[in-house]
Parts: structure tokens; sequence; C-alpha cells
């Protein structure tokens, strides 16, 4: 039998709760008593005679024992089921403190060693067995995130945030926050890294470098605007607006319904293999002159339509 089957198989077995348990000890108690007492019956009701009385009791006796272990039993799985739906609520209500307590700490910005410890409290909740907690946890990480890095990833507790939330994305879950993080608006600019285990990203300015460099990868619920992007493998499509894309590998473009007005400029990328979704005659004009090639060998294809002469807008590489 598979795993898979067998696993069915277990989750179609009756499950007996502590009420089931509590039901059986009281109905087996009350059986046990008029048994005893049917019995008690049987052997005297005819008067005392010492012999008869001995042999008859002797004949029930095994089937008293077994009544009084089933009693036994009953009541011993009720007291256990007791027990464990006990330590599960302490356990709950101690998962619960330590929600509210790695909050606290969150949130006491002044003092570093409170946040790091409350990152860590956190992570406890968002990697444990409770999905609900688990969220709540990276929910409040992600507002910590919000807060704290909207302008620059360049603060001291971005890696253990990050981390928490990475760790909460392996198991798949995801916090109920969209984050943006904006520096188009800064002189200084700045460097967005990888974050994980959230609805959405919008990254806002800023540079974004992938490859041995960076490491920075891109992921579908990610939004670019106004970035410069360096050595990234892309899937290119709408969700890069107005940003500078230069020496990334492209795998794949999809513009169908892209306004010409917030495309992205292409420079020097490679587009070896790339797959069109469906070609546009903008492509011309967008990927043309600014140094865009493919290799001779893997040259672009086309889903929809019928492949242009790809050389005629892409430099070819032996």
């Amino acid at each position: 039998m598979s795993k898979q089957a067998s696993e069915k198989g277990t989750g179609d077995w009756p499950v007996i709760t502590e009420n089931h348990w509590y039901a059986l000890a009281i109905t087996s108690a009350i059986f046990t008593t008029l048994a005893i007492l049917a019995a008690f019956l049987w052997i005297f009701f005819d008067g005392f005679d010492g012999e008869t009385d001995l042999k008859k009791a002797q004949a029930v006796a095994p089937f008293g024992v077994a009544l009084f272990a089933l009693v036994t039993f009953c009541t011993v799985a009720w007291r256990g089921s007791v027990n464990v739906r006990q330590a599960n609520q302490a356990e709950r209500e101690g998962r619960a403190k330590l929600l509210q307590e790695g909050a606290k700490l969150l949130g006491e910005a002044a003092n570093p060693s409170h946040v790091s410890a409350g990152i860590a409290t956190l992570e406890i909740l968002i990697t444990g067995p409770d999905e609900k907690l688990a969220i709540q946890a990276m929910n409040l990480v992600a507002d910590f995130v919000q807060r704290e890095m909207q302008g620059s990833h360049h603060h001291p507790f971005r890696e253990e945030a990050f981390a928490s939330l990475s760790s909460g994305a392996s198991l798949g879950r995801r916090a109920n926050r969209s984050l943006t993080f904006d520096c188009s608006k800064s002189e200084l600019g700045g460097v967005w890294f990888n974050i994980d285990g959230v609805k959405w990203v919008s990254f806002k300015g800023g540079s974004i470098m992938g490859g041995v460099l960076g490491g920075f990868e891109d992921r579908e619920n990610y939004r670019y605007s106004d970035c410069d992007i360096l050595m990234m493998d892309i899937n290119l499509d709408s969700r890069f607006t107005k940003s500078k894309i230069k020496h990334c590998n492209i795998k794949s473009i999809d513009f169908m319904f892209y306004m010409k007005q917030y495309a992205p400029t292409v420079e020097g990328c490679d587009f070896s293999g790339a797959v069109f979704d469906k070609f546009n005659n903008d492509y011309f004009e967008m990927f043309s002159g600014s140094q865009n090639y493919y290799s001779r060998s893997m040259p672009p294809t086309c889903k929809l339509d019928v492949a242009p002469d790809w050389s005629s807008f892409l430099d070819v590489k032996n």
C-alpha cells in the first residue's frame, strides 16, 4: 500500500474524543454495577447454599474482573484525553504569550538587543506547529521590515528579519502583507535584497544586482519601477516598469498588454534561448541598437507567432 493510500485510510478511522471516553466510562460503570447486582441475585436468589453458591461465584468472577478492567481502561483513557487537552491548551497559551512578548520586544527600536530577541522569539512561532500563530508572527516581522526598511535595506536587522520570513516561506507560509520599498526620491539611492514570505513586494528606485556579486533572484510576486537591474535572470513582463535592465539573461518575454510609455530599457542583455510569448513589432524598437544579443547556436523562439529574423534587431555572437 502506498504512503498516500495509507494516510488516507488512517484519516478515515473514527476518532474517539474526550467526551466519548467520558460517556464510555460512565456507561461501563453503570453496566458493571447492574451486572454485579444481577450476579448477586442469581447466586443468592434461591437461598444460601455454600457449595452451589461458590461454584456460581467462581463462574461469574472472570466476567466481573473483565468489567472492572473495562471501567478502569475507559476511565484512564478519559483522564488521558483530559490531560492532553490541558497540555495542548497550556502550550497554546504559552505560544500566545511568546507572540505578545515578541511583538513587545520588536517595538523597542531604541534597544537593539531587544529587537534581536524579538525577531528570534517570533521565529520560534514562525517555524512552530501552529499555522495561525505562525502567520501572525510573520505579519509582525513584515510590519517591522516595512516600518524600518522602507527606504533602505541597509539596516542592522535586515538579515535576521529576512531570514525569519524565509524560514516561514520554506514551510509554505506567507504573511498577509504586501511591502513597498521606495528610494526613488533619495539622492543616494540604495541596493535591494531578496525577501520572501509576503504577498507582494514592490521595489521603486534603487539598484538590484543578481549573479555572483549580488545574488538577487527574481520572484513572481516582485514588482519593479524605476530600478537599475544588473546581471539577473529575468522573465521580462509587465512587472518591470520604466526600469533599466542591463547585462541580464532574458529567459522569456511577455508584453502582450504592455503600455509603451512604461516599458523598461534593455541594454547588453543575453537573449539566447529566450521564449517570446507573442511577437510585437514594438520589440524591434525596444531591443535593437542596445547591444542586446543571442548565441548563434541558441536563438530565441516564439510560441504563438512565426519567428522573425532575430538578427534584424539583436546582435549575433558565436
